[in-house]
C-alpha cells in the first residue's frame, strides 16, 4: 500500500505539477511538499484538506483509510444510476434557497433593530427565494 507521501507525489506528477507549483496552490513551502513526499513529515489537517480538495480525492484516500481514489465520483455514479439525481438536486437547491432566505431575514432584523434610523428595509418575496432590497430614506422626505 502506498504511503500518503507516495500518493501526493503520484497525484502531483499525474497533473504535471512541480513541488513549487503545488506548494503555492495549497499555501505551504516547497520544502514541506518535499518532506510530505519523502515521508519525513505529514501534512497538518489544513494542508491535508487542501490537498484532497485540489486533487479531488478524499482525505481517507490520502490517509490510506479508503481504497477508493475518488469516493465522490463513486457515490455520484450510484446516485445517477438510481434515477434519484434530479430529486436530490432539487432538494439541495431548495435547502440552499431556504438558507439564503433565512440569512436575508436575519440581515433585515439586524438592520431594522440596529442604530440605522434612516434605513428602511423592504423584503419582496419572489417564489421560494426572498429578494431583499435596502433603501436609504432621507429624513423628512
Amino acid at each position: 500500500m502506498k504511503t500518503i507521501g507516495q500518493k501526493i507525489k503520484s497525484l502531483r506528477i499525474a497533473l504535471g505539477l512541480s513541488r513549487e507549483q503545488l506548494s503555492e496552490i495549497i499555501e505551504v513551502t516547497h520544502k514541506s511538499i518535499y518532506r510530505y513526499e519523502t515521508g519525513k513529515s505529514l501534512p497538518d489537517t489544513t494542508a491535508l484538506v487542501k490537498l484532497a480538495t485540489y486533487f479531488d480525492v478524499s482525505t481517507d484516500y490520502l490517509l490510506g483509510l479508503s481504497g477508493l481514489k475518488n469516493q465522490r465520483k463513486e457515490e455520484y455514479g450510484k446516485i445517477r444510476q438510481s434515477g434519484k439525481y434530479n430529486e436530490i438536486y432539487k432538494r439541495y437547491l431548495q435547502s440552499r434557497e431556504s438558507h439564503d432566505f433565512q440569512k436575508k431575514i436575519h440581515t433585515f432584523g439586524s438592520l431594522q433593530h440596529g442604530k440605522m434610523g434612516k434605513l428602511c428595509t423592504a423584503v419582496r418575496l419572489n417564489g421560494v427565494v426572498g429578494q431583499m432590497k435596502i433603501r436609504q430614506l432621507r429624513s423628512g422626505s
